[in-house]
């Protein structure tokens, strides 16, 4: 590295790869038009199909009579598909844009001018779609979110189920919406197709939507134990639990997770062990602690006891680090 870098300090004739990308592009500009054939046009794109802020500069060098081409246009479409957004509209049919859908799914919207959208486009856009399809979704009329659409598109991905009306959220679509890994919206379920399960999972890690929890599966006092539980531990679910709901084990594992929470810890739950375990983690939440505790711990009373706090988190923090040094290479190997 230290040489190449010497190379180009110390040798007045060298270009950088883009300074010859715009030096062919300046030969190829001073070209007649007769000069500029389809091949020679393709030859120079090949040299600059990575470089996106040079197309501009070529597109407005390319002759008419190339541009018309309609081989051209389906030459440079698998070299890079922004090309598209160059290509003279009235030579783009239907054919054209489910080629360019296998490139970029989204080529769909730089053409909605040209061609008339319909279910068929959208599902095949929504195949060659790999990734995310919330952005096809949230540009998508409501009338092309026919039931195929949306169906193939929470199966892709469970957060599409936002830009569908609530109405049309039926319960088999908010149950496949769930079975998306990494959806967990309880949110943006209706109450009635709520089930334990999609619970169980959102508050697993997002505790505070335990406040989206309906009252038919609380009802259930087993279900109900569990999941304020879940909620507490998950850190930011204490504050929307019932205040007869915050017990001591549940405030103790919540503050240890999120010191913050001392600010929902009911007062008969303050107990000395109980604060020295938050304010060993973070001394910003001492104002949530009592009185009296404020005042000996300006005193120095309560130091031996926070600073073992802290010596042991950071004791459990080295020991993950050399347990994640150990098992890394195991992990690698099992993907």
């Amino acid at each position: 590295m230290i040489r190449k870098i010497a190379s180009f300090v110390f040798n007045p004739l060298s270009f950088t790869k883009k300074d010859k990308k715009e030096a062919d592009l300046d030969v190829f500009a001073n070209l007649t038009s007769a000069e500029k054939s389809q091949e020679k046009c393709l030859e120079i794109f090949k040299k600059i199909k990575d470089d996106r802020d040079l197309f501009e500069s070529f597109f407005k060098t390319v002759p008419t009579h190339v541009k018309q081409e309609s081989s051209f246009w389906e030459t440079l479409l698998p070299l890079n598909s922004e090309t598209m957004s160059y290509m003279p509209h009235d030579l783009v049919n239907r054919e054209f844009v489910e080629q360019s859908l296998k490139y970029d799914y989204l080529a769909l919207f730089l053409f909605k001018d040209s061609i008339d959208f319909d279910e068929d486009l959208i599902l095949k856009a929504l195949d060659h779609n790999t990734g995310n399809p919330l952005v096809l979704m949230r540009a998508l009329d409501q009338a092309l979110l026919t039931d195929a659409v949306i169906d193939k598109a929470i199966g892709k991905s469970g957060f599409a189920i936002y830009f569908i009306p609530e109405k049309r959220r039926t319960k088999e679509r908010c149950e496949l919406a769930f079975k998306d890994k990494k959806f967990n919206m309880l949110s943006l379920i209706p109450q009635e197709h709520i089930t334990f399960e999609m619970c169980k999972k959102t508050l697993s890690s997002i505790g505070h939507y335990v406040r989206y929890v309906p009252e038919h599966i609380l009802s259930d006092e087993k279900q109900k134990k569990q999941l304020y539980d879940l909620a507490a531990k998950s850190g930011c679910g204490l504050r929307y639990l019932p205040v007869e709901e915050r017990t001591y084990e549940r405030c103790f594992i919540a503050i240890c997770r999120r010191p913050q929470n001392l600010e929902y810890v009911p007062l008969n739950h303050k107990t000395d062990e109980l604060m020295v375990a938050a304010v060993g983690r973070d001394e910003n939440v001492l104002n949530f602690c009592t009185p009296i505790f404020i005042e000996m711990y300006h005193e120095h009373a309560y130091s031996y006891e926070v600073e073992r706090v802290r010596k042991d988190l950071k004791l459990r923090e080295q020991r993950a680090k050399i347990y994640r040094f150990i098992t890394a290479p195991l992990r690698e190997i099992k993907n």
